[in-house]
């Protein structure tokens, strides 16, 4: 059997060019396993293609024009598969990606960043949460970069202050309507629940 290239596909693959970027598109909206099956493809195929397009984007990525960055981590398997995301903030857009959350992954992030055009010493501003390990590695990798906590946990710290107040005027509340209905069901006294006990009895002299 004889190979020849083909204009519509690129060499040794299985796929054409335009279904390599049906699956590309389709990648951002499910699964790789779930666009395995719909396909009739092992997923092993799909993740060939996506690490053929994340190397060729990666090769040409300039980062010497970033200045604000993002950082923030997401949950991608249960609750041990966190991944550490960084953002460009200026352009929206995601730049580096890698596996925990830990101080190390800021490290990668600088060495990821001098490896493409940037430099540590051009990040102005950095928007972090409140973790203890970001926080000291920024100040640790970009020592001259401000770090600003973002607006999402300082909301939730916000929300979460003003719920546990609510909440605690709402016991004191109940314990003092407690208080207030033990003390009217004393014998002798006509309380709520000696009127309820005393429903449809006659009284006499009404």
């Amino acid at each position: 059997m004889k190979q020849i290239e083909v204009p519509c596909a690129r060499p040794g693959t299985h796929f054409t060019l335009q279904m390599e970027s049906f699956m590309i598109s389709m990648i951002r909206q499910m699964p790789a396993s779930t666009m395995a099956t719909m396909m009739h493809n092992p997923a092993p195929k799909f993740w060939r293609v996506m690490r053929m397009y994340a190397d060729r984007l990666k090769a040409g990525l300039d980062l010497s024009a970033v200045r604000r960055e993002g950082i923030d981590e997401k949950c991608w398997s249960g609750y041990d598969g966190l991944i550490t995301v960084f953002v460009d903030m200026d352009m929206n857009r995601i730049i580096y990606a890698t596996e925990g959350k830990d101080g190390d992954s800021v490290k990668r992030f600088k060495d990821f960043l001098r490896e493409h055009g940037g430099s540590h010493q051009n990040i102005a501003d950095f928007s972090t949460d409140f973790g203890a390990a970001y926080i000291a590695d920024v100040r640790k990798y970009f020592p001259g970069s401000k770090i600003t906590v973002d607006r999402f946990h300082l909301e939730k710290m916000a929300n979460q202050a003003l719920n546990d107040t609510k909440c605690g005027d709402l016991k004191l509340d109940v314990n003092r309507m407690k208080i207030r209905l033990s003390r009217e069901d004393l014998p002798g006294q006509r309380g709520p629940r000696n009127c309820l006990q005393t429903e449809g009895v006659p009284v006499p002299g009404l």
